[in-house]
């Protein structure tokens, strides 16, 4: 995985995340443009807006679901880089970080 994962991700500021029937819509401010996540992608959002690294976000789908840690941390990666380009997530220093 080419993301560093102990920085903790964050919803970017121009960011609202509405979640409806168990998924979830963005919109980012800045653009305008909506976006949606299916339920698993919504589980993938939790976990890494909530976990206090992208590592620590991992473990805890590696918990609840059964797949395999390679194709998890691609999945996840390819997530996390589509919501950057979008404006809707960011990384940032996790816990302890500068």
């Amino acid at each position: 995985m080419s993301i560093d994962t102990s920085l903790r991700a964050r919803p970017h500021g121009d960011a609202l995340v509405r979640e409806l029937e168990g998924e979830a819509v963005l919109l980012s401010l800045a653009s305008g443009n909506y976006y949606s996540l299916d339920p698993m992608g919504l589980a993938v959002w939790n976990a890494l807006t909530t976990s206090p690294t992208v590592e620590a976000a991992l473990t805890s789908l590696l918990e609840e679901y059964e797949v395999d840690r390679a194709t998890l941390e691609n999945d996840v990666q390819s997530l996390i880089e589509s919501l950057q380009q979008e404006g809707l997530l960011e990384l940032g220093p996790g816990p302890g970080g500068e």
